[in-house]
C-alpha cells in the first residue's frame, strides 16, 4: 500500500468490477510465483495503472511499457521524465486523483484506434 491513492483506488475498484483487476496484493494463481503472477496481470491488460506512490517517479510506468501495456498515470501536478523530448500523451494516459472513481468511464471512453497507437 505505497502512498495514499491505493486505498483509494481498492476502496472504488478493488474486487467491485472484473474488468477492473485493482490488487492491494497480488492474489495467487496455481503454478505461478509472485513476480510471474505480476507479469502475466500485466502483460494481459490493456491498461496499467501507474497511481503516484511516496517518490515522484515508480518503476511501474517502465513496466507498463515493457510489457505492451499502456501506462495510466494517477497524479495530480506529475511531471514525466524528458518531457521535453517525449510526447508523453502519445503513450499514456494522465487521470487526475480525484477522478478515480470515474477511472473506467475514462478508459472506455478511449476509441481502440486510439489504444492501439498508444500501445
Amino acid at each position: 500500500m505505497h502512498g495514499y491513492l491505493r486505498p483509494i483506488l481498492l476502496e472504488h475498484w478493488g474486487n467491485k468490477d472484473p474488468n477492473m483487476k485493482v490488487f492491494g496484493k497480488m492474489p495467487n494463481m496455481p503454478n505461478v510465483k509472485g513476480k510471474l503472477n505480476y507479469i502475466r496481470h500485466m502483460k494481459s491488460s490493456k491498461y496499467c495503472l501507474c497511481p503516484r506512490g511516496y517518490e515522484v517517479n515508480s518503476p511501474r510506468v517502465v513496466e507498463a511499457i515493457s510489457y505492451e501495456c499502456v501506462p495510466v498515470i494517477i497524479s495530480d501536478n506529475f511531471v514525466p521524465p524528458f518531457f521535453e523530448v517525449l510526447n508523453w500523451e502519445s503513450f499514456t494516459v494522465f487521470v487526475l486523483e480525484k477522478d478515480i472513481p470515474n477511472l473506467k468511464k475514462i478508459l472506455l471512453s478511449i476509441p481502440e484506434k486510439r489504444y492501439l497507437q498508444m500501445q
